[in-house]
């Protein structure tokens, strides 16, 4: 635990007070993240909702975020369990969401996801179309996110993340954050304009 610790402290050195450190804990146990929070730690996030409902379900004092894809037929435990949802990958998922949500619901932020390398094998909205799902979204978006390709050098990916922030400015005056960055190229993020960054192996390890 004492390496966890001292990498995390190293990794906190380098983020700048104006972006956010989150935490991705998926496949950590509560005995190695406990620390953390006792050290004032808040934001952490999971891929799965259910390794998270076993996980959180009794923890209060954090800020949860969901960064893995959210299936439609898990949207109830969802909003039930995340303040934050920073996978918003299509207009018909924000759709089903408005049409649950009230005012009672956890979940008060949404991102939307960016498939910033239009890959096709994972999820998101291309960037040609997002000023269309922006325009048409019922949720309030407060923010995007991508993974850039794996392979490439990252930057050229995050630019076009800070440039398409800047034009929904321009349009819709509307300022959204921008997460991006994780383990591998956080640093390089954040010199970009990354107003967060997910780091997980780089403070807990590979994962096994």
């Amino acid at each position: 635990m004492q390496e966890i610790l001292k990498r995390y402290h190293n990794v906190q050195n380098q983020i700048p007070q104006s972006a956010i450190l989150t935490l991705v804990t998926k496949k950590q146990n509560m005995e190695t993240i406990l620390p953390l929070i006792e050290l004032g730690h808040k934001h952490f996030a999971e891929n799965y909702i259910q390794e998270a409902k076993e996980k959180w379900n009794n923890v209060s004092g954090v800020n949860l975020k969901l960064i893995g894809h959210l299936q439609s037929n898990k949207i109830k435990e969802a909003l039930a369990l995340f303040d934050e949802i920073h996978t918003i990958d299509r207009l018909d998922l924000a759709h089903k969401i408005h049409k649950i949500i009230t005012p009672q619901t956890k979940t008060k932020v949404f991102y939307a996801q960016i498939n910033i390398g239009c890959e096709e094998q994972k999820s998101g909205i291309s960037p040609e179309l997002f000023h269309e799902f922006f325009e048409n979204c019922p949720l309030e978006i407060s923010g995007i996110m991508c993974i850039p390709p794996d392979g490439f050098e990252p930057s050229p990916y995050f630019k076009q993340m800070v440039e398409i922030a800047e034009s929904v400015k321009i349009k819709f005056g509307k300022s959204l954050k921008i997460s991006m960055g994780m383990s591998s190229d956080f640093k390089t993020a954040i010199e970009c304009g990354s107003n967060e960054v997910r780091v997980g192996s780089a403070i807990f390890g590979a994962r096994i």
